[in-house]
């Protein structure tokens, strides 16, 4: 749960990058002409954590009829500047989230 509040911090904060590849390969043998396609697609958050500035908050409650699992956190996180590399001066603070669980 606790991953899971930071990552939406982070994708409320930056957002998040869709990625999605199209394999095709044609075979042909004996007369007989086969298609193969693949698709590959995948997400990537556009920011990364860095740390706590306050300790995560815990609470399992209990909301029409269902356990709820609730994480607050609040920390430093930077964004990222291209697929793979991270600029360290774009430093900001990520507000307060709450995510619920159940």
């Amino acid at each position: 749960a606790l991953k899971r509040a930071k990552a939406n911090a982070l994708e409320e904060r930056f957002g998040v990058m869709v990625s999605q590849e199209v394999f095709s390969q044609t075979k042909e043998s004996n007369g007989k002409t086969d298609d193969y396609i693949s698709v590959l697609s995948g997400s990537e958050l556009r920011g990364e954590w860095i740390e706590d500035t306050r300790e995560p908050e815990y609470q399992l409650l209990q909301e029409q009829g269902v356990w709820v699992y609730k994480v607050s956190v609040c920390g430093k996180a930077r964004t990222a500047n291209g697929r793979f590399r991270f600029d360290c001066e774009s430093v900001a603070s990520c507000r307060r989230r709450t995510l619920r669980i159940g």
